[in-house]
């Protein structure tokens, strides 16, 4: 029998974004899950319907667009899904204080995009295979 592969559900990142100077136990923490086959496709097949119609790829500028349109919405909705908490991160706006403790909120009209974009980047790198394994 060939060696198995481990595999991980789910994990914790810490972002350097919101971090500087902060003691450990306040750190700002991301906790992820990975997704299933099934959560990905349905992921996939609404970021298309969300993305308006396929424009005729003989029209290749408004194709790539519309290409780029449709990898974003994808990336962003799979992102907030597999993000299942998020620790420490308390912000305000206009006096407003506001905890942020889910990926719905993190990528909602809050002008958070730095750490939005750092944990879309670091996200999507990642693979459940365990590689300290």
């Amino acid at each position: 029998m060939a060696k198995p592969i481990t595999i991980a559900r789910d994990g914790v990142y810490v972002p350097s974004w919101g971090n500087k100077g902060r003691k450990k136990d306040e750190r700002i923490t991301v906790h992820y899950r990975f997704l299933t086959f099934e959560e990905e496709e349905k992921i996939y097949g609404r970021a298309r319907r969300e993305a308006g119609p396929v424009p005729d790829k003989d029209n290749e500028a408004a194709y790539e667009g519309w290409y780029a349109d449709y990898l974003t919405i994808a990336w962003v909705l799979r992102v907030k899904k597999m993000i299942t908490g998020i620790d420490n991160l308390v912000v305000c706006v206009e006096g407003n204080c506001i905890e942020v403790d889910s990926g719905e909120q993190l990528f909602s009209d809050l002008p958070l995009v730095a750490l939005a974009s750092e944990l879309m980047h670091e996200l999507k790198s990642l693979t459940s295979v365990d590689k300290k394994k």
